[in-house]
């Protein structure tokens, strides 16, 4: 009993210590000040509502999960390469869906105008997607940004902070058959 109590305190402080550590390093960096971080502003005004989802994962945890994913179709070196993976999700309703559908236009007049790189633009009956990438105009790219509407009745918006490979997502890509960011690998953008 007293061999139990002691494993217990030592898996209590090491876990005690991760999380320390974790939070430590969350504290210190700075996304906003990183080439490929795109505030997005708070949506609670236009959704009436706060996000259903909220997704924040720091360098920390996407090293960790590298780790795991071992050497998955290139996975492990994708999330090597991140700092910030946020995603934050909204209600859309026929009362907002108007509203959100305006905003997404005046944000994408805001990469444009922030020389962020659209490389995907799609509209259908049932939504939008759009995809940004954040160039340092030699061809490596800082940062990726994502807004969708209308997709299983949400609206997204995603920004991906760090080396963002192209290949690799279009790999990645066509594994999982995510259409709109196939050709990425291979040159190709989609309209």
């Amino acid at each position: 009993k007293g061999e139990q109590t002691m494993k217990t305190r030592i898996i209590a402080l090491f876990a005690f210590l991760f999380f320390t550590v974790l939070s430590v390093n969350a504290q210190q960096t700075d996304f906003t000040k990183m080439a490929g971080y795109y505030n997005f502003g708070d949506m609670t005004s236009i959704a009436k509502s706060d996000p259903v989802t909220q997704v924040e994962i720091e360098e920390p945890l996407l090293k960790m999960a590298a780790k795991m994913a071992g050497d998955e179709e290139g996975v492990n070196q994708l999330l090597n390469a991140l700092k910030l993976v946020k995603v934050v999700e909204y209600e859309l309703t026929i009362n907002n869906k108007h509203d959100f559908e305006s905003k997404l236009d005046e944000l994408d007049k805001s990469f444009t105008n922030s020389k962020w790189e659209r490389i995907v633009k799609s509209k259908s009956k049932g939504g939008a997607a759009n995809v940004y990438m954040k160039s340092d105009g030699k061809g490596n790219y800082s940062g990726m940004a994502v807004m969708s509407l209308g997709m299983n009745n949400k609206v997204s918006f995603i920004n991906v902070v760090g080396d963002i490979n192209l290949d690799t997502i279009g790999k990645i890509s066509t594994k999982f058959d995510f259409d709109g960011l196939k050709n990425l690998g291979n040159g190709k953008k989609d309209k």
